[in-house]
């Protein structure tokens, strides 16, 4: 099994069920919002679009003339 970070490889991958993988995640990971890809033995892949957020979002107030 593979499972990536949009780009980024993961390794330590555990299969805890037929629905369920445990990772930890890759060292200086940057915050953001990542694609989570999935490839099987198969070669059957999924992705989980925005599957993966890290950080803190913060919003900016507008301000208005």
């Amino acid at each position: 099994m593979t499972v990536l970070l949009n780009d980024r490889t993961v390794e330590n991958i555990t299969v805890l069920d037929d629905e369920t993988i445990q990772f930890y995640l890759p060292v200086g990971i940057e915050p953001g919002i990542y694609d989570v890809w999935v490839t099987n033995s198969k070669s059957q892949e999924a992705v989980l679009g925005s599957g993966l957020k890290l950080g803190k979002l913060m919003y900016l107030p507008i301000i208005a003339r």
